[in-house]
């Protein structure tokens, strides 16, 4: 079987600054999207001792063609997979709880979620 591209996973901050969780390649592209879970899983592990993943960190399919590149991560194509985001209906509903319950609501307190994008 030959192998003109293989896939790769990257959690990125910005366009410029990359986290490689794993240095994981995959043959095909369904392979790579099949362990997607797996790698917010090990995004949000990564930042569980921190004060929480960033919001507009975001997920990216690295597609690397085989023949005729220089460098990989300067040649490869990337999908925009997935991003971390405020998850403002949850973060309301916690406000509304603390409300409920006497607490000061304190707005600094917000829940994140994964937004997926539709590469299809």
């Amino acid at each position: 079987m030959k192998v003109d591209k293989i896939y790769r996973l990257e959690s990125r901050i910005d366009w410029q600054d990359s986290l490689t969780l794993n240095n994981q390649f995959y043959t095909s592209k369904e392979e790579a999207l099949q362990q997607l879970a797996d790698f917010k899983e090990e995004i949000e592990e990564a930042y569980a001792d921190y004060d929480g993943i960033e919001y507009g960190i975001h997920i990216v399919l690295q597609e690397i063609k085989l023949a005729g590149i220089e460098d990989i991560d300067c040649d490869a194509k990337e999908i925009l997979l997935s991003e971390w985001v405020c998850d403002e209906k949850a973060t309301e509903e916690q406000w509304d709880d603390m409300r409920r319950d006497g607490k000061e609501v304190d707005k600094s307190i917000q829940i994140g979620m994964w937004e997926d994008y539709d590469i299809n």
